[in-house]
C-alpha cells in the first residue's frame, strides 16, 4: 500500500546532485520535488577552490528565501567534503538553492539528501 509510512518509497534515503556555477553571489545548484519531501542533509564537494580565504568562498542553502545553512570554504582544496544536517521539511515545489559567497571562481558539487514524506495529492 503506497501511502503507508513503512512502505519503501518513505523510508529509503534518496539524493539529488547538481554542479554549482562560478560566479560572486550567483544562485544556482536548485533542487525542487513534486512531492512533499524531508531533506535530511546537504552535503558539497569542492571542484574548483576558491580564492577568498574565510567567508568569501562560501555556498549559502536556501529554502525559499530563507538561509538554512553555510557551507564555508574558504581557500579549501578540490575533492574537500562538507556536510550539513538538515531534517528540514520541503513542500511540494518549493524551491531549495545554493548562493555563492563573494568569491567568483570557487565551486562545488551540491548532493541533496532526502526522503519522500506522503502528502496526499497523488495526480490522478
Amino acid at each position: 500500500m503506497p501511502g503507508r509510512y513503512d512502505h519503501p518509497n518513505f523510508i529509503t534515503r534518496r539524493e539529488f546532485g547538481i554542479d554549482t556555477v562560478a560566479g560572486a553571489a550567483t544562485v544556482g545548484a536548485r533542487f525542487a520535488r513534486f512531492q512533499k519531501h524531508k531533506l535530511k542533509a546537504v552535503h558539497v564537494r569542492v571542484i574548483a577552490a576558491g580564492t577568498s580565504a574565510g567567508a568569501g568562498n562560501a555556498l549559502i542553502v536556501r529554502h525559499g528565501t530563507t538561509a538554512i545553512g553555510t557551507f564555508t570554504l574558504g581557500t579549501t582544496t578540490v575533492g574537500a567534503t562538507q556536510s550539513i544536517v538538515m531534517n528540514r521539511e520541503v513542500s511540494s515545489l518549493e524551491l531549495v538553492d545554493g548562493t555563492n559567497g563573494t568569491d567568483a571562481t570557487g565551486r562545488v558539487h551540491v548532493i541533496y539528501e532526502h526522503e519522500m514524506l506522503w502528502d496526499g495529492t497523488p495526480t490522478a
